[in-house]
């Protein structure tokens, strides 16, 4: 299936044609505001003045085609080169229109500089020109021009007590206020929860308190805002009233301590989630800053009880695109931070105290290390150099992952640790598996924090009477933990009414183990922590009941973990562990509510047959399957000709002599971090 990211392009093509337009603005407002017409000086000052006036003149045309430029490509030496040769051409119409004067010049390259998204903000050129004036006898002259625009936004924080406006100070070159704006020199910048972005809100109250200070507001105005000015010279700066969003956790007390880190992800809405739960609803969006702008910082405990000082981390700045669920591969430096994109980065549960989101507004910035794959800073998790075309490695810090089978025959992962190697298969219906010929793709390898690769599994003599199902299966591989985790999607496609497409067995992802004991949660709630052995025989786990091919066992619809283990404690105990991860091998899985009732979600919807979590007891091999449809359930099958789309996040694990398994981890899930978030 391929996947076309059709607004990228438009974006293209509306913005060089909206560049096209400024420049022929530019071009028109430096030809009307230099003299058109040969000057005769009644002195020589006043020559000199002119002169030095033009160059103003053209540097402020230059500085306001620059400041355009960067706000639409967010690319500093594209509009640095563009505004340079708009700079150079205005002095070259300088030299025809002070020929009269014997006007000659050489000119410095101009300095152009911006720093934005800021409380404070500005906009900033310079540059000198050396000129003589022959024909009244005067040689090297000079003129040292310089344009600028600074933003200061003084509420927030320093509001009035109503607090309802944003209140502002302006000025220009020099710490000189600009007292003569008005309100359409003025925009906000406001995010829109229906369309996922940033949209232009005018103001519909404005004061000009004639000192240099503006105060401005719109129907529903927020503190959280993007403020565009625009001065009569056509210079452009944005602030915003914030420069960086920190989420403060706090963590339930986890027995026993989860050790290993876990991948964040931040959204642009300013959301936060983990292991495809939300942690957090949209809070301060990131604004549409340049990617290598961004940084992360954490706080973690120290071993005394206190805190440490903030310190940079490893992170990586992702595309995606179709709302979040088609990884396309690492932001590129210059891309204007959007829908598009998400952060992703590790954390610690219970000694990650806060995670800060900040970006430096500045033009020259450069991308930080900690952002950068294969770097010292970034750690260096993954090999620098993978191939995805057969049998690649790929090394996470804790597990080998061969993913060669993830093509050719039926889609599988191979994982190793310890010395011992699972096998994970990925897609069955209607008893048909799944191939690949089609190959895969290493979306995101290497990675800083995490590896991506996605693969399209599918059957080329297709999937027995389910007929027109499309299969979507992404892996994400974090680094230095022992899980991967897991996004797949099935799509059901509208078929004719007499096509009897028939659905009676679907596999998502099948773990397969050589021995071991088999466990399931089967508490009722989300805080007893029962769970239910599977000892013999196949047992399904559905929403309704657990149901069995040999044998019974009473239970509920809960089971967010399960896990094989090759040694027991001894005499398990309910509300305990029941498996000794440190002792020997621990596979299985971990998922969060949501995503456990989104394997209800289909059966429910066609009120047929159950779907959730089947297990097979053997000697060889034993079987953990996460199962939409659950086919000792589905004797009958599902008669369905609708559209239908069924969503999957989790996480495979895979132990050996380790202190964490599925057990573990899953309180992450059934009771995750509060999470409260300031800008």
């Amino acid at each position: 299936m391929a996947y076309k990211r059709s607004k990228h392009g438009q974006f293209i093509i509306l913005a060089a044609a909206l560049i096209l337009i400024i420049m022929v603005s530019v071009v028109t407002f430096l030809y009307t505001n230099i003299p058109t017409n040969q000057i005769v000086a009644q002195n020589v000052l006043g020559a000199v003045n002119s002169v030095e006036q033009a160059a103003d003149k053209v540097l402020a045309a230059s500085v306001s085609y620059y400041s355009t430029i960067l706000n639409v490509t967010g690319n500093y030496t594209y509009a640095r080169q563009q505004a340079t040769t708009l700079t150079f051409a205005g002095f070259s119409t300088l030299y025809n229109l002070y020929s009269y004067y014997g006007f000659t010049y050489s000119v410095t390259q101009p300095v152009f500089s911006a720093y934005w998204y800021s409380p404070l903000s500005y906009t900033y050129a310079r540059s000198t020109v050396y000129f003589n004036l022959t024909s009244l006898g005067f040689t090297g002259l000079n003129s040292n021009a310089t344009q600028e625009l600074l933003v200061h936004i003084v509420c927030p924080p320093n509001c009035p007590p109503k607090g309802d406006a944003a209140i502002v100070d302006v000025e220009e070159q020099g710490d000189s206020p600009i007292t003569n704006l008005q309100a359409d020199n003025f925009y906000f910048e406001v995010y829109s929860n229906n369309l996922n972005g940033w949209v232009k809100q005018y103001p519909t109250q404005f004061t000009n308190y004639g000192n240099g200070t503006y105060s401005l507001s719109y129907n529903g105005f927020q503190n959280a805002y993007i403020l565009g000015v625009v001065d009569q010279r056509g210079i452009l700066a944005l602030a915003s009233s914030y420069s960086s969003i920190t989420y403060a956790f706090s963590w339930p007390t986890y027995n026993p301590i989860i050790t290993q880190p876990f991948v964040v992800q931040v959204y642009n809405n300013g959301s936060l989630s983990m292991l495809g739960q939300p942690l957090t609803q949209q809070s301060y969006p990131i604004p549409p800053v340049p990617v290598k702008d961004i940084l992360v910082n954490e706080t973690n405990t120290t071993s005394s009880g206190g805190l440490t000082k903030p310190f940079q981390v490893p992170f990586q700045v992702e595309d995606w695109a179709s709302n979040y669920t088609v990884p396309l591969g690492l932001s590129g430096n210059e891309t204007l931070f959007s829908d598009f994109q998400m952060i992703a980065a590790l954390v610690a549960p219970s000694k990650t105290q806060s995670l800060t989101i900040y970006w430096r507004g500045l033009d020259t910035w450069n991308q930080t290390p900690y952002a950068i794959p294969g770097t010292q800073q970034s750690k260096q998790y993954f090999t620098p150099k993978q191939s995805c075309t057969s049998d690649s490695i790929v090394m996470n810090g804790a597990l080998s992952i061969n993913t060669g089978n993830l093509q050719g025959g039926q889609v599988q992962l191979s994982v190793s640790v310890g010395g011992k190697t699972f096998t994970v298969s990925f897609v069955r219906a209607d008893g048909k598996t799944s191939m690949n010929y089609g190959g895969i793709s290493c979306t995101l390898a290497p990675g800083v924090v995490r590896d991506i690769i996605q693969v399209e599994p599918e059957n080329t003599n297709g999937f027995g009477e389910a007929y027109s199902v499309y299969f979507q299966l992404v892996l994400l591989i974090p680094a230095d933990t022992n899980y991967v985790e897991v996004f797949q999607r099935v799509f059901f496609v509208n078929v004719p009414s007499n096509t009897q497409r028939n659905v009676n067995d679907l596999m998502l992802n099948s773990i397969q183990v050589n021995g071991g004991s088999i466990f399931i949660q089967s508490s009722q709630t989300t805080t007893s922590q029962r769970w239910s052995e599977v000892q013999s025989g196949t047992q399904v786990f559905d929403q309704y009941n657990q149901t069995a091919q040999k044998q019974t066992i009473a239970g509920g619809p809960y089971h967010l973990w399960g896990e094989v283990c090759s040694v027991v404690v001894n005499n398990p105990k309910q509300g305990l562990d029941p498996c000794s991860p440190s002792m020997g091998f621990v596979v299985g899985f971990i998922m969060g509510p949501l995503q456990l009732q989104s394997l209800y979600g289909f059966t429910n919807y066609v009120k047929q047959c159950g779907g959730g979590v089947l297990a097979t007891a053997s000697s060889s091999p034993s079987v953990l399957e996460i199962d939409p449809v659950l086919g000792p359930t589905c004797s009958q099958g599902i008669l369905f000709d609708g559209g239908y789309t069924i969503s999957w996040w989790g996480a495979l694990w895979f132990s050996y002599h380790s202190s964490v398994d599925p057990y573990v981890v899953s309180q992450l899930v059934e009771d995750p971090p509060s999470v409260s978030v300031e800008a």
